[in-house]
């Protein structure tokens, strides 16, 4: 079985906005190479254009946007914040957000 490095992980995060928490938890993603600023930019449109609906459960944020540009390889960070975050929906506040990107569906 392959080691797996827990790079992805951060925690003691803070963030003004919903927008900056979904940018702390892409930064590891960003770092490594699985994905780029356009895909960054493609999740926090895609909650502009359709709302919260990456708030999956109270407390918890799938950040995430359709596969394709921006993303290179498939990966998953999370990152965990010291204080509440709002998206404006019944879930909030949100305290972990993971970031998912996708090559194919």
């Amino acid at each position: 079985m392959e080691n797996v490095a827990l790079c992805n992980v951060r925690y003691g995060l803070h963030a003004e906005s919903w927008e900056e928490a979904i940018e702390d938890a892409a930064h590891p993603l960003v770092e490594c190479g699985s994905i780029d600023e356009l895909y960054v930019h493609r999740m926090i449109e895609s909650v502009n254009k359709l709302g919260p609906y990456i708030v999956i459960m109270p407390g918890l944020a799938l950040a995430h946007a359709a596969p394709g540009e921006g993303v290179n390889k498939s990966d998953l960070s999370l990152a965990l914040f010291d204080s509440d975050i709002q998206f404006h929906c019944d879930n909030d506040p949100v305290r972990i957000v993971m970031c998912l990107a996708c090559t194919d569906p």
